[in-house]
């Protein structure tokens, strides 16, 4: 082969090798990306509104909405204070970290490694780098729905939502790009629709009633339908049903999620979703299949990866159920925002392959054609 034809045949070689190892232009925002796009904003909306309401667009001002409650329930967690379980309507029992929260309207001067803030925002940075969204998802204390169930404050009751703090945290979550989905929101408006009658909590207990891990099934549920992998589980029919059951150790209406079988609803490793979070999750799983990730998946049409508790060893179990995953939902009950919020490390994110290795994706007479070229031959 002469000079020329050679020198022609790598030229060719290498500008069909640059072509097809160039970064691809931008491909437009998918439908998932728009919608979670368009999640953000709504709930941005709803938090800035909710600001305005009640603390006149000032989170200082809303705390002081709440002047008097919070003077009365201070008192509480004062030397000499009234023991634990401080006296409550209906039996009602609150726990002294829940009760600290209303005392806050920013958790952002807390110590380091105890700002939720950086901790979300450092998880969602590592995912992102490994294409994986995450929706974080603030859970409301019983104190924070009946707060003026606190006999102490029964001349004081609170003027205003008492979230300063758990909303403010998702307002500056979502300015940073993470997903937040607002759940006091839905419980406080369940309170307003329902009474007292059936509230959304054990009384002796500081979890949820099932229809309270109902509603935030339902609301996670929403976001996680604009994936395509979610659309194609419920194209055929959605393989979940529930039938009511009552749970008699601590009276309540639990709704069971039933496979197509009719089996228990039962979590699975290999979900594209992930969900963790406190024990708050967990309630009413074992042998009764109603727990928060099976209404989620019921609603989805398919089950999910689930990790619990969020700290300790977990995020060596979180790191070691990475590969497959599209999605992780972190649910997180409001009184754990105060407290140690240590950075979940993931690890590097895999490496990028080398060249060689990438060279196999080529057609193959390209691969041909670059092997003679290295070669200086060419059999054409």
């Amino acid at each position: 082969m002469s000079g020329s034809v050679k020198c022609g045949a790598v030229l060719a070689a290498g500008l069909i090798l640059a072509a097809a190892r160039a970064p691809a232009a931008a491909p437009p925002a998918s439908d998932a990306a728009k919608a979670r796009a368009a999640a953000i904003k709504a709930t941005l909306d709803g938090i800035d509104a909710d600001l305005q309401k009640y603390g006149g667009g000032s989170w200082q001002k809303w705390g002081e909405a709440n002047k008097a409650f919070r003077q009365a329930v201070a008192k509480l967690l004062t030397a000499g204070a009234p023991k634990w379980p401080w006296p409550a309507k209906n039996g009602f029992v609150f726990q002294g970290s829940a009760v600290k929260l209303l005392l806050l309207d920013t958790l952002d001067d807390r110590p380091d490694g105890e700002r939720p803030f950086d901790a979300v925002a450092a998880f969602d940075k590592q995912l992102k780098a490994r294409g994986i969204d995450l929706i974080f998802v603030p859970l409301p204390d019983k104190v924070c729905i009946y707060g003026d169930w606190l006999r102490i404050a029964a001349d004081s009751p609170p003027k205003a939502p008492l979230c300063t703090a758990a909303k403010h945290l998702m307002k500056r979550l979502l300015e940073a790009d993470v997903e937040c989905v607002d759940v006091y929101t839905p419980f406080l408006a369940y309170r307003a629709e329902h009474g007292d009658d059936k509230p959304l909590y054990y009384d002796r207990d500081s979890h949820w009633r099932n229809v309270a891990a109902r509603i935030a099934a339902g609301k996670i549920a929403e976001r996680l339908k604009r994936y395509d992998f979610v659309a194609k589980a419920l194209a055929g029919g959605n393989r979940y049903s529930t039938k009511p059951e009552l749970r008699r150790d601590k009276p309540d209406d639990i709704e069971v999620v039933l496979d197509a079988r009719g089996g228990r609803y039962r979590d699975d490793a290999g979900s594209p979703i992930l969900i963790m979070g406190d024990s708050n999750l967990m309630y009413n799983m074992g042998p009764t299949g109603g727990h928060m990730p099976a209404h989620v998946g019921r609603h989805i049409g398919m089950p999910l990866t689930f990790v619990c508790p969020t700290f300790g060893d977990a995020p060596g179990r979180i790191r070691n159920q990475l590969d497959g995953k599209k999605v992780i939902v972190w649910a997180q009950i409001g009184r754990t925002l105060i407290g140690k919020w240590p950075t979940i490390d993931l690890g590097a994110p895999p490496a990028a392959r080398p060249d060689k290795d990438r060279n196999n994706e080529l057609p193959a007479e390209v691969r041909k054609l670059l092997s003679n070229a290295a070669a200086g031959k060419d059999k054409r």
